[in-house]
């Protein structure tokens, strides 16, 4: 493998959402109601967004087919993923999509880490939905 490549593979690593996370436990009841939050706060959806300023990305699992990842402060996008993400709930360590800047619907993936999957699992983004994340704020607000 050349330097280059080698070069390559290294600044995507660091380009994906790669953060370590814990998350406090949430019950079913409460799953339901913030992914209700996160769904009626999102928009139309969209087939793709840039993950440029993702080096300090947040992100948070609603529930273990849905993730809601913060680009930016207030830029935020709901991940529909293709299946149930086995540990996403939990996750340790969640990177999103390849080593384009650009993360898609359709072919990008999440990459999950955590207890449940020490090797990771990866799961497919099925959609893209930006978040209104003052509106966000304010329904779950409302919800305590």
């Amino acid at each position: 493998m050349s330097t280059t490549t080698k070069l390559a593979m290294f600044c995507g690593a660091m380009l994906m959402a790669s953060v370590t996370m814990a998350s406090p436990q949430k019950t079913p009841d409460q799953l339901a109601n913030d992914l209700v939050a996160v769904q009626t706060a999102s928009g139309a959806p969209v087939p793709q967004f840039s993950k440029i300023s993702m080096g300090t990305t947040k992100w948070e699992p609603i529930d273990n087919e849905h993730l809601l990842v913060y680009t930016r402060q207030a830029t935020a996008y709901l991940l529909d993923l293709d299946a149930h993400c086995e540990g996403l709930i939990n996750a340790q360590g969640v990177s999103v999509g390849g080593l384009s800047r650009t993360v898609y619907s359709g072919t990008d993936t999440v990459h999950v880490t955590g207890p449940s999957n020490p090797g990771g699992i990866s799961c497919r983004i099925v959609e893209i939905r930006p978040v209104d994340t003052a509106k966000l704020k304010s329904l779950r607000t409302a919800s305590k």
